[in-house]
């Protein structure tokens, strides 16, 4: 590719000095061209067309394709540059980022994480959402409660969605820290209709969402609700430490704020408890230690994901009702 356009390109989009390898080493002349065009401001088809002296079929199909992969947006027609760090978390998701170094993937997985911090801190503090993420016990851990409170599983969730869709999990494909399966998420709203348009995400049954809810269970990936402003909940992802943005944030930032627990909360019987630390490898909270040869629970780390239930070979653990201590959290 030529220099000129990449660094013309990062100048466009604001992108700092130690990033601008990103567009000279994973874009091409043409990706670059286009995108240049459509930085100023959205422009149709028609018009990138004539600014580039192409023919209109062909620059709509470059745009389709740029659209698609996160890193130009559209509105009523016509097509803008993404910004920087949106173009970055494309890119992470959708691109093979052969020719960056390790190093390099690295501190474009970094830069990803901070901006989303940055990003939802900010929601936090104008209040436009209560919190970025919210734990939904899994379902095998609440079958046998007939008390429940019906909003809290993940099924009625999708129940009552005006849409929802299948696709990959977008952290796990961003930051490949893992070898926990990818096809686990679960979009909601408008966020499943625009997804699926992409051709990014399909259609499935209740019946099939719920087994992808199982599977992810049987990996011990917990399931949370994930907000974003105006929409509400927009996903239910089944979530690992190691790539969920949101538990990275947590211990990273030091900021449980980002996570809201569930209404739910572990309770063991240590009289029938094993004390065999199934539960301690599962819970990724560290709400629960082995101390000699002793289970030590600690409940106010219990977020209330339920997967050490279902982990306890002895039964001895269940999910009770949480005391509510005054904080308002989205159903």
């Amino acid at each position: 590719m030529t220099p000129e356009l990449s660094n013309l390109l990062a100048d466009k989009v604001g992108t700092p000095s130690e990033y601008r390898v990103v567009f000279r080493k994973l874009m091409g002349d043409e990706d670059l061209s286009v995108l240049l065009a459509v930085t100023e401001k959205p422009l149709s088809p028609e018009a990138v067309a004539r600014h580039l002296g192409r023919t209109e079929p062909e620059i709509r199909r470059k745009l389709e394709h740029l659209w698609k992969r996160g890193l130009v947006y559209e509105k009523q027609g016509k097509y803008g540059a993404s910004s920087f760090t949106d173009m970055v978390h494309s890119l992470l998701r959708y691109s093979s980022l052969q020719g960056l170094t390790p190093r390099e993937v690295e501190r474009l997985r970094d830069l990803d994480l901070t901006s989303r911090f940055h990003r939802y801190d900010t929601y936090l503090k104008e209040r436009k959402i209560l919190t970025s993420s919210k734990v939904v016990p899994v379902e095998q851990a609440l079958e046998a409660k007939q008390w429940i409170i019906p909003t809290e599983k993940a099924v009625k969730i999708l129940r009552e969605a005006q849409s929802f869709a299948f696709t990959d999990c977008g952290c796990r494909m961003a930051y490949r820290r893992c070898s926990n399966p990818t096809d686990t998420c679960l979009l909601i709203g408008e966020t499943a209709d625009l997804t699926v348009q992409k051709g990014l995400a399909r259609r499935i049954s209740l019946q099939e969402a719920e087994q992808v809810l199982k599977r992810a269970n049987d990996h011990g990936l917990i399931h949370l609700t994930i907000y974003t402003p105006g929409q509400g909940v927009y996903a239910l992802c089944s979530c690992c430490e190691c790539c969920c943005h949101d538990l990275q944030i947590m211990k990273k930032f030091g900021r449980p704020d980002f996570v809201a627990k569930s209404e739910y909360i572990a309770q063991t019987d240590l009289n029938q408890c094993s004390h065999c630390g199934e539960c301690v490898d599962r819970c990724v909270f560290e709400a629960r230690a082995m101390v000699g040869e002793r289970l030590l629970c600690d409940p106010k780390k219990c977020f209330g994901c339920g997967l050490c239930v279902t982990t306890c070979p002895t039964g001895a653990i269940n999910l009770v009702e949480r005391q509510p201590i005054g904080r308002s959290t989205p159903k």
